[in-house]
C-alpha cells in the first residue's frame, strides 16, 4: 500500500492588503473553520473565487427583514379592511379586490421566502 507523505510548507508569498481587506479574509477563513493560510491556499489551488460572500448574507438578511416589514404593513391593511367590513363602511367590490390583492401578495411572499431559503442554502455550500 502506497503511503502519501505530506510535504511541510516552506515557501512563502507575501501580499499587501488594506486593514479592511485583511479583516474580510480573516472573517471568511473563520466562517469556513480554516486558518487564513489554509483558506488562501484552498482558494488559490482550487481556482475558486467567491467574492463578497459575507456581504451577500447580510444583503439577504436585510432583504428578508424588508419583506417581513411589508408583510406587517399588509396585515395592518387587512385589519382595517376587516374592521370596515364588520361595520359595513366598505363596499363588497372593494373587499373582493382586496382579497385578490392579498392572494397575489401571499403567493409573492411565498415565492420570495423560497428564493431566500435557496440562496442561503447555496451560500452555505460555497
Amino acid at each position: 500500500m502506497e503511503r502519501k507523505i505530506e510535504k511541510k510548507s516552506s515557501a512563502k508569498i507575501e501580499i499587501r492588503l488594506t486593514d479592511d481587506e485583511k479583516e474580510i479574509i480573516k472573517a471568511y477563513a473563520k466562517n469556513d473553520g480554516l486558518t487564513v493560510t489554509d483558506y488562501i491556499k484552498y482558494l488559490a489551488l482550487n481556482q475558486k473565487f467567491i467574492a463578497k460572500r459575507i456581504e451577500y448574507q447580510a444583503d439577504l438578511r436585510n432583504f428578508n427583514f424588508e419583506i417581513h416589514k411589508i408583510g406587517a404593513n399588509i396585515n395592518q391593511l387587512a385589519r382595517h379592511v376587516n374592521r370596515a367590513e364588520k361595520f359595513k363602511t366598505i363596499d363588497s367590490g372593494t373587499i373582493n379586490v382586496f382579497h385578490l390583492f392579498m392572494k397575489d401578495y401571499i403567493q409573492l411572499m411565498n415565492d420570495a421566502n423560497e428564493l431566500i431559503r435557496k440562496m442561503y442554502s447555496k451560500l452555505a455550500k460555497i
